[in-house]
């Protein structure tokens, strides 16, 4: 919830990238490299095609891929005219999820087991974890032993949470974009949820001290979020 530096750095490069637009387009290898992106969207070169040509797909695959890109970067365009924020989020989960579905569909099963290490290597070891910080934060509080426990349930979600983030972040900008605006939104309300307002009023105060030096706020500002917006 409350990210260190390689999350926010995680974050910045999804949302940098969202912001000119989504294209994972590619060809085979030795094809030439992107096909062409849909009206408005940018070309991106990306890691997952370059991957995705040692693993040597056939010229059916490539065509899979390049149509589903297509496909996506439409869908995601439509998502910015949803209302309200929820419905946006929602409908972002849903084609990032319906992507990776449809990726495992054009893989054979041994390609998409190599797919998969590859994100999961490219994870940096701990990320999505907690900070130490956060709950040496927390001893200062006296939290409740109730409140104990809603933090560690809120915990694990948010470490799941920030995992895709991660993974998405290695495949799919928008959606790791969309993410980054979810996971800021939970991560205000969840532990706003958790302590009395006098605990969330110094909860950010250490916060802000400790990430002053980083994000170039004051002592007492809001803690840091993933990037993405919300909060």
């Amino acid at each position: 919830m409350l990210r260190y530096i390689q999350v926010a750095f995680a974050a910045m490069t999804a949302m940098s990238l969202a912001v000119v637009g989504w294209a994972q387009l590619a060809g085979p290898a030795g094809g030439g490299g992107q096909a062409n992106a849909p009206s408005g969207t940018a070309r991106i070169r990306v890691t997952e095609a370059d991957y995705l040509k040692q693993l040597g797909l056939n010229a059916s695959q490539w065509q899979q891929y390049n149509e589903l890109n297509e496909k996506v970067a439409a869908e995601y365009k439509k998502v910015g005219f949803l209302e309200p924020l929820e419905a946006r989020l929602k409908r972002a989960s849903e084609i990032a999820y319906g992507r990776e579905a449809s990726i495992k569909k054009i893989l054979t099963a041994d390609q998409h087991k190599k797919y998969d290490k590859w994100i999961e290597d490219s994870i940096p070891k701990g990320a999505g974890v907690f900070s130490g910080n956060d709950e040496q934060i927390l001893n200062k509080l006296n939290l409740t032993q109730n409140q104990w426990k809603q933090y560690r349930e809120f915990r694990e979600r948010m470490d799941a949470m920030n995992h895709r983030l991660y993974r998405l972040n290695r495949t799919d900008a928008m959606g790791a974009g969309w993410l980054s605006t979810e996971i800021n939104r939970e991560a205000n309300s969840g532990m706003q949820k958790i302590l009395t307002p006098a605990q969330w009023k110094q909860y950010k105060e250490e916060w802000g001290r400790i990430m002053s030096p980083y994000m170039g706020n004051g002592g007492g500002a809001t803690p840091p979020r993933s990037l993405g917006g919300g909060g």
